[in-house]
């Protein structure tokens, strides 16, 4: 894994694995979850993450937009991007 572990099923807190640190996540905007949701039901466990084409063309956004909100959402402690690969992890 990432290192952290969810401690509450909705998820609103995060534990690291290593150190015992806790972090809160920030509530998303509207559209921010919107695209986070889309993540969550398109990955289905599989570990996949849909391009940002595809999340492009389901909300309609540019795919500089889609990294922007990308970025907001990671930001705020929901997902991860992997570098250098089109990966996210959601937390």
């Amino acid at each position: 894994g990432l290192g952290w572990a969810p401690i509450q099923r909705q998820g609103a807190s995060m534990k690291c694995e290593r150190c015992g640190h806790v972090r809160v996540k920030v509530p998303l905007t509207q559209k921010q979850g919107a695209l986070f949701d889309f993540i969550v039901e398109y990955d289905g466990g599989s570990n996949r993450t849909p391009t940002y084409l595809q999340m492009s063309d389901e909300f309609g956004y540019s795919k500089t937009s889609v990294g922007d909100k990308l970025r907001e959402i990671e930001r705020k402690g929901w997902i991860y991007r992997v570098p250098g690969a089109q990966g996210i992890a959601v937390l």
